[in-house]
């Protein structure tokens, strides 16, 4: 797949809403939580690019 058929097609998809309600539903429906960066040991996370410790 080229990076134009891909934006393409990224285009067509329908965008979620940043509602309180939505975010609440995906929540729920996978069951998900914040983990506290304070509980991951730092090795675990020292070059992992997600993890934000500020």
């Amino acid at each position: 797949m080229t990076y134009e058929e891909m934006f393409e097609r990224y285009n067509k998809m329908k965008r979620l809403s940043n509602d309180r309600d939505n975010i609440e539903a995906l929540l729920k429906q996978y069951k998900a939580y914040e983990i506290p960066v304070r509980s991951i040991h730092q090795v675990d996370y020292r070059n992992d690019e997600e993890v934000d410790p500020q």
